[in-house]
């Protein structure tokens, strides 16, 4: 849909026996009617998108545990059947008709793993990509119906006047390849110096006619690590680990191909350049080493394990006739032919030359005779002779010869194939090896130019040598292993010492602490002592202060009650003596003149009785001044009431001595009519109920004098002088 909205979504599988699928991969048919999708289990589910619906499910046979990739084929317009093609885990591709739930056909097995795969849109091939890293293209009707005719077109070599001639014969191993007229590569070769980037591979392949034995190749690969290598990686550290596996697999394959380059030692030097260059495909690369080892390394181990002798004598002879002045430069400094021209062969130029320029020198020697090789080499010391008749020392020597030099690696070639012509044929290397011989097909041949009981002697000795350090290894780690237990028990008792005397320590630290802590604790004591003190201190100065401060407000207090009680005591008396002087005033009445003279007499005897009883020793507060009226408010007395009370007074003298000096502080002076008043008749209602107030206040003061005379005859320490 143009718009991206959501249109409708597929059931998943709900059946009970299905497991769950997880799907990874979904495939859509052409006409966009099915959907083909497949997951972590052995089943594929097919939907029909139009009624949004699960169809069916495809179950896969019991070595298949999940499904990695799935395409719908196109099977022309004819036909309604789609056909899925399913990649599972076990690397087998299969064609399934998703109609009829029929398994097609089988792509791919136990001995050709298929990675993964694509079909082309109109459905007449199949590309896929191999466990071993081949990318194959197949007709996909041949995968689906067998193929009808299987040719193969060589070239075959004849010597004759006007070029080659096409023969023709049955395939038998690889399927049909086109092939380029050698004439057209060596015209190539010639006008460029050097064949194309984009199809070098595929030229190689066809120089050197590489069998591509699969099989071979993975009964090989089968076989455990080569014992050889298990340490390949300390001696050449490698920063892609990409490359150093596939290093470390096709050096591991040709050493279980020939014994010999297990005790090789310069042989990782000789096909690294190889394996760096051709990277994404080891299987090629290991042919072309083989190729290389078998063609263009003759006579090099017939006198393992010391260089070719042969070989360096004949480069020696090549570089005498070429360039005698030269040679006569590295005869006078001692520099033989193992030090100039083997470095370059055992690692087949790569130490001198760049990428770029060893590839142009191997497409030449590719295409020439294995001898070719070796007038390279004196080609490429012509090239570099100005530099080295400059070199007197061997270290220089040695540094030109091991690393990379600016060089026109056109130009050596040319000066390479100009040597190879102008040589004489007893000097020629080519009439002294073998030429060309491409690798058997099926199986790789048996390579065995070499002294093999050098061989054996060497694989002995390395069996001998691993043993005893497997052996050696043992006893190291049983010696590793007993000292590292003494030394851990030398630690422990280390440490055991140490925590003592870090125990110790600790103690005299706590002593030395608490000893502090005591002394601190003593001082604060005393501190707290000093402080208690002087908090005792402030808080008796403190009381002091509050009880001289609770003793001020009590005189206080008292001082305003004595006043308070004055004052009242004084209105009281005024009251009183406004009253009496009211009520004599407004009574005159003979009445009230007896009733009050019998009170008066009844009073001064119950005081006489009472002083004589208690026997007071102590004088008593003057209350003269009760209910005496003043002299302008008690008006005029008459001489009657007088001459009475000086006899009330002089007979209560002589009766008791004693009360002549309670008589001095104690007087009842009542108030009586005056006779000479005017107001003769009876009172009036006010006059009545004043001298009834004035009756009932006088007799309620005589009581309390009473109580309080007979409280100081019973304390007489504590009395003093009394006041109203």
């Amino acid at each position: 849909s143009s718009t991206l909205q959501f249109q409708h979504k597929l059931p998943a599988p709900t059946e009970k026996h299905l497991p769950t699928p997880r799907f990874r991969t979904f495939a859509c048919s052409r006409d966009g009617h099915l959907l083909i999708g497949g997951g972590r289990n052995r089943n594929i589910f097919v939907w029909n998108l139009q009624s949004a619906t699960l169809v069916r499910s495809i179950q896969l046979p019991p070595s298949v545990r999940q499904v990695n990739h799935i395409e719908v084929v196109w099977n022309g317009p004819e036909t309604r059947s789609q056909l899925a093609a399913v990649l599972c885990d076990d690397g087998v591709l299969r064609f399934i008709d998703v109609h009829s739930c029929k398994l097609l056909t089988e792509f791919g097995g136990e001995t050709q793993i298929v990675d993964q795969f694509t079909t082309c849109p109109n459905g007449r091939y199949l590309v896929t990509i191999m466990s071993s890293g081949a990318v194959e293209l197949h007709h996909l009707k041949e995968v689906l119906y067998g193929p009808e005719e299987k040719v193969k077109i060589t070239v075959v070599k004849h010597k004759r006047e006007h070029g080659f001639k096409r023969n023709s014969e049955k395939i038998t191993q690889r399927p049909p390849i086109q092939t380029v007229r050698e004439d057209k590569l060596a015209i190539i070769l010639q006008g460029y110096g050097e064949y194309p980037q984009k199809y070098r591979k595929y030229i190689w392949r066809q120089l050197l006619q590489l069998p591509e034995n699969l099989e071979a190749y993975n009964n090989i690969l089968n076989k455990n690590t080569h014992g050889a290598f298990r340490k390949l990686h300390e001696d050449y550290p490698l920063k892609s680990r990409k490359m150093l596996r596939i290093f470390h697999r096709v050096l591991s394959a040709i050493a279980h191909w020939a014994p010999l380059f297990a005790e090789l030692d310069y042989f990782p030097q000789l096909a690294f350049p190889v394996i760096k260059y051709l990277e994404n495909n080891p299987f090629m690369a290991m042919e072309v080493i083989m190729t290389i080892v078998t063609n263009w390394c003759q006579q090099w181990f017939d006198f393992f394990p010391k260089p070719p002798i042969n070989i360096l004598n004949m480069v020696e002879n090549l570089l005498a006739q070429h360039d005698s002045n030269l040679f006569k430069h590295f005869h006078t400094n001692k520099i033989t032919v193992q030090t100039y021209a083997w470095p370059l062969l055992q690692t087949l130029f790569s130490e001198v030359l760049t990428d770029s320029e060893w590839v142009v020198v191997w497409d030449n020697l590719f295409s020439q005779h294995p001898s070719f090789m070796y007038f390279v080499v004196i080609a490429y010391l012509q090239h570099s002779r100005a530099s080295l008749l400059k070199c007197t020392l061997i270290k220089d020597f040695d540094f030109f010869f091991h690393n990379k030099n600016p060089v026109d690696i056109h130009k050596i070639i040319k000066v390479a194939y100009r040597l190879a012509k102008s040589t004489p044929k007893e000097l020629d290397p080519k009439y002294m090896l073998d030429g060309f011989e491409p690798l058997t097909q099926g199986q790789y041949p048996i390579f065995n130019k070499y002294p093999k009981y050098v061989v054996n002697y060497e694989l002995k000795e390395r069996e001998r040598i691993r043993n005893e350090e497997v052996q050696f290894l043992a006893e190291r780690a049983l010696a590793a292993e007993a000292r590292t237990q003494a030394e851990s028990f030398r630690l422990a008792e280390e440490a055991w010492h140490q925590q003592q005397e870090f125990i110790l320590q600790a103690e005299k630290e706590r002593r030395k602490r608490l000893q502090e802590e005591d002394k601190k604790l003593e001082e604060q004591r005393k501190r707290v002592a000093a402080l208690r003190r002087e908090q005792q201190i402030a808080e008796l100065q403190a009381l002091q202060r509050s009880r001289e401060h609770f003793m001020e407000r009590q005189m206080m207090a008292q001082e305003a009650d004595i006043l308070r009680m004055d004052d009242e005591l004084k209105r009281k008396m005024q009251l009183r003596d406004s009253e009496t002087q009211q009520v004599i005033d407004d009574s005159n009445s003979a009445e009230f003149q007896t009733n009050f003279q019998e009170l008066r007499n009844f009073m001064k005897e119950e005081m006489e009785r009472e002083i004589e009883s208690h026997k007071v020793p102590h004088p008593v507060q003057r209350a003269e001044n009760i209910d005496r009226p003043d002299s302008s408010a008690s008006g005029r007395a008459s001489p009657e009431r007088t001459s009475k009370k000086r006899d009330i007074h002089g007979s209560s003298k002589q009766n008791n001595p004693g009360f002549d000096d309670a008589r001095q502080h104690v007087s009842f002076d009542f108030p009586v009519p005056d006779a000479d008043s005017k107001d003769t008749g009876a009172p009036t209602e006010s006059a009545r109920s004043g001298f009834g107030t004035s009756y009932s206040n006088v007799l309620r003061d005589v009581i309390k004098l009473r109580k309080k005379l007979a409280q100081d005859a019973r304390n007489p320490k504590q009395s003093g002088r009394m006041s109203f």
